[in-house]
């Protein structure tokens, strides 16, 4: 939103020659393992890294500054790290000058941020601060790396822009092995986003809703390019479009426990494991009139649908996926899809032709509709516009891929963004006030005194489906675990191995004690794989006003012993 994309800025293999990493939110060796192996590659090239989480995990363990922060203290934290940059003539004027606007709002908004006071709310030393600061600031290459503890945040969209304001202070942005990069949570995250599996978006980020855009401050110049927009897309498809934004799946949720939404279409999504607050999830699938589920596997929200559609698995047939770094590469069959199953794109094809929407994609075999597919695609988003299965194919290796954007007339798409300037002009350096973001949304009480955190696991893969089929991966990692540190055992009485029940204001969870000295007293650690536990039935639905993103990543739980 403040850079006019979501994606990396910058691509997987310039990591590795970049001079300063800093981590922040995210365990890359376990929730991105690949991601990981290049950022061991970069250390042993000699790249510094700085490590902000609240464990000891990952890229912690060989960082030259770890930074070891309370849960929900990363705006003040940024904040402080910017303050001192500033406060110590660090920053780069010149870029500030050329590409941004809005820095003496920005400054006064975390002026009195300073190490000194972040630490005190943070945790972390002043010192240790200053000096992550320093290091990032100097670079000369300093990149900022992500995960799902920044995006699953019920303010992670002030905290991307915390994260942004301290890479454009430093013009660490628009270079090689510099920017912003979000490490995507999912295989094709990146390629649904950019297709629009996001309410108020039309294909390649496009905003169609006039209103919407105007409480962005787009102004009149924003509603006239948005009504262009549904124009484009009508004429493209051919219909007419409801022109205001949809609803994300937590607000479709919201909608059916009102009575306002009948029917529910989920594709390629588990809401009943993956959402927060999952006891409220089954409880709005219930109150549905009508529940359709198309996934290869019969997920547990599957198990609840009026009709099951079984779909393709990626190895069953042709397509494209979209990774991280906005690599588009082509899937490939090969097996033959189970049983009934068909490819995703097949039964929608098909849908819309008995819906009375003719649609001409759907050719003789699958590859042909694939190909037709992306053919629109070139039509329908500017970055795509050079995406076509035949550069893909004349790539001839299924992991090369071709990088968007890329031009029509290129055989290779850019690698980092940003080079010349940004596509709204000068970006706003937008303040966060850190006093009313220095903690998480269901701060600990007397009742509910402890911090459960949730994570991924290396062995496992979101709602265990696939990965839970492993008689390998079972083995390595049979159940679900709490991580708690000694002090907390001790506390609590119990040990290694124990049966203990962790309890929130919506649910409870139950799983085994695993003890890690690498967490702070209080704190609870589980990922959210394992269906014995299914942790979200105590998560909280707290939300990001701007993204609507729930905070998945913490909340208040007490802990009991079975």
């Amino acid at each position: 939103m403040q850079l006019g994309s979501g994606a990396m800025s910058n691509s997987i293999a310039e990591l590795e020659d970049a001079d300063v990493i800093f981590q922040i939110g995210g365990n890359a060796h376990h929730a991105h393992p690949v991601i990981g192996t290049f950022k061991t590659g970069a250390k042993k090239k000699g790249t510094k890294f700085i490590m902000a989480d609240p464990r000891v995990v990952g890229t912690a363990h060989f960082a030259d500054i770890f930074m070891q922060q309370k849960a929900g203290t990363d705006i003040p934290l940024v904040n402080a790290m910017i303050n001192h940059i500033i406060s110590n003539d660090l920053h780069n004027k010149a870029y500030i000058e050329e590409r941004t606007q809005d820095f003496d709002a920005m400054w006064d908004i975390i002026k009195d941020c300073t190490p000194e006071v972040a630490a005190e709310i943070t945790g972390v030393s002043a010192d240790k601060i200053k000096e992550a600061a320093e290091l990032y600031a100097k670079g000369p290459n300093s990149a900022i790396t992500w995960g799902m503890g920044v995006a699953q945040r019920h303010n992670a969209v002030e905290l991307v822009w915390t994260l942004a304001n301290l890479a454009l202070v430093c013009g660490h942005i628009g270079r090689r092995s510099t920017g912003l990069n979000p490490l995507r949570g999912q295989n094709n995250v990146q390629g649904g986003c950019d297709q629009a599996c996001l309410p108020h978006f039309l294909p390649g980020y496009q905003i169609f809703d006039e209103d919407f855009i105007r409480a962005l401050g787009g102004g009149d110049a924003g509603a006239a390019a948005a009504r262009a927009v549904g124009d484009k897309f009508e004429e493209l498809w051919g219909v007419k479009l409801n022109r205001k934004h949809g609803l994300t799946q937590l607000e479709m949720c919201d909608a059916a426990l009102e009575g306002k939404v009948k029917a529910m279409y989920v594709m390629g999504a588990d809401p009943v494991t993956m959402n927060p607050d999952a006891n409220q999830v089954i409880k709005a699938l219930e109150a549905l009139d009508f529940l359709v589920v198309q996934d290869p596997n019969f997920t547990m929200t599957a198990q609840m649908a009026d009709v099951y559609l079984p779909a393709a698995s990626v190895l069953e047939t042709y397509g494209t996926v979209v990774n991280t770094e906005r690599r588009v590469q082509m899937t490939r069959p090969v097996v033959q899809p189970v049983g009934e199953a068909r490819a995703d794109f097949e039964i929608m094809i098909d849908l819309m032709n008995r819906f009375g929407y003719t649609q001409n994609q759907l050719q003789a075999d699958n590859y042909s509709t694939a190909k037709h597919v992306m053919d629109e695609m070139n039509k329908a988003l500017p970055q795509y516009a050079g995406v076509t299965f035949d550069k893909i194919q004349r790539r001839n290796n299924r992991y090369d891929g071709v990088r968007w954007p890329i031009a029509a007339d290129a055989e290779e798409g850019v690698r980092y963004l940003f080079t010349s300037g940004f596509p709204a002009g000068k970006v706003s350096l937008k303040g966060s006030d850190y006093t009313k973001n220095s903690k998480i949304a269901e701060p600990p009480c007397d009742e509910y005194p402890m911090v459960l955190i949730t994570i991924r696991d290396l062995y496992h893969y979101d709602n265990f489906e696939m990965t839970g089929k492993s008689k390998f991966l079972l083995e390595l990692d049979p159940h679900g675990v709490f991580e708690i540190n000694t002090a907390t055992a001790d506390k609590y009485g119990v040990k290694a191995g124990d049966e203990v029940k962790l309890v929130s204001r919506r649910g409870e969870a139950k799983a085994i004690v695993k003890i890690n000295d690498g967490i702070a007293d209080g704190d609870v650690f589980s990922n959210f794989h394992h269906p014995d536990t299914h942790i979200n039935k105590v998560t909280i639905a707290a939300r990001d006003p701007w993204a609507h993103e729930p905070e998945l990543k913490a909340c208040a739980v007490k802990m009991v012993k079975v």
